[in-house]
């Protein structure tokens, strides 16, 4: 839930103009998790539920990792086009 939070968050910052999330009530933003290193247990969630909006007033889907370290409870978001 902490990093739901956290990284929720972060992705929203990086909206220049806005975002709109499209994953409705019941789906997960955080779609998917995999281990990006058990050494210092940071975990890289993914998904792809979120829409920004360009300059002209267009949207376009994006897909975003939110890289997470639950122990410092500190992340880091990558978004690209999807």
């Amino acid at each position: 839930m902490d990093a739901t939070v956290t990284c929720e968050v972060l992705i929203e910052r990086m909206a220049k103009y806005d975002y709109e999330w499209t994953n409705g009530f019941l789906k997960r933003k955080l779609q998917r998790w995999r281990w990006e290193d058990r050494v210092v247990d940071t975990i890289a969630y993914t998904g792809n539920r979120v829409k920004f909006q360009n300059g002209f007033g267009a949207w376009q889907h994006m897909t975003y990792w939110c890289f997470y370290d639950p122990e410092s409870e500190i992340a880091r978001v990558h978004v690209v086009s999807s």
